[in-house]
């Protein structure tokens, strides 16, 4: 899911991942997350849970 999700192999650079959160940095530096947020973990300023990457701002 993140791969298609971020544009495939070629639209990243770096993937993390902690217990229910991925994290992905893409070629361009921008930043990627997705997964669970019960503590603001992924770092896109809400509580909600994502499924599908949303760009960390």
């Amino acid at each position: 899911m993140l791969r298609s999700a971020l544009g495939g192999s070629q639209a990243r650079s770096r993937i993390a991942a902690g217990g229910a959160h991925s994290l992905a940095l893409r070629s361009n530096g921008t930043v990627w997350a997705s997964g669970r947020n019960s503590y603001g973990q992924p770092g896109y300023g809400t509580s909600t849970n994502r499924t599908v990457p949303v760009q960390v701002q």
